[in-house]
């Protein structure tokens, strides 16, 4: 209702509809949101009242049934935290009734938070995607070197036994060319 009030005051230009209305259409808005506002707001503070008198009826019950002897406690001094709690439960709803002020700014303003935080999110997207693009570029990389070690160490027994036969048989050359 609060909404509905400042909108039809002209305070906040949440709804268009509203803004446009003719002004006869929006005083009578205005005063049913306000009726209504103000409904709300006694009953909330009839609340408050019902819900002291609900925690005094029940405190009495187990005073009765502990047999114990009443208290009498009728003074004003502990009507006060009763009147506090209506007189606040009466204006929280006006005071609610004021959060369309910084809601129509928030409204305005969501367009322009959500596009920067998708372009964020976008570009942080991007930055992880490129950073596995070149894990996996890297991460080929050892796996070919990896998988050279096992076809390198054949080749080079390979080649360490034929300098071996070639030592061996350079040796056995050498000492028949010398006898004959």
């Amino acid at each position: 209702m609060g909404l509905f009030l400042l909108e039809s005051l002209r305070i906040t230009q949440l709804f268009p509809r509203i803004a446009s209305m003719d002004d006869r259409m929006r005083h009578r808005l205005m005063l049913a949101s306000l009726i209504f506002l103000i409904i709300l707001a006694g009953i909330e503070s009839s609340l408050a009242l019902m819900r002291d008198m609900l925690i005094t009826d029940k405190a009495s019950l187990m005073r009765d049934l502990a047999s114990v002897a009443p208290v009498v406690e009728d003074g004003w001094f502990t009507r006060i935290p009763m009147a506090g709690q209506m007189i606040m439960g009466f204006v929280l709803p006006f005071a609610l009734a004021f959060v369309a002020i910084p809601l129509e700014s928030t409204v305005h303003s969501l367009r322009t938070v959500i596009g920067v935080l998708l372009v964020q999110s976008m570009r942080g997207l991007a930055f992880v995607i490129r950073f596995v693009g070149v894990m996996f570029k890297r991460i080929a990389k050892v796996l070919e070197l990896v998988y050279d070690i096992p076809i390198v160490i054949p080749i080079m027994i390979e080649n360490w036994v034929k300098a071996l036969r070639g030592n061996v048989s350079d040796k056995g050359q050498i000492k028949s060319g010398s006898t004959s």
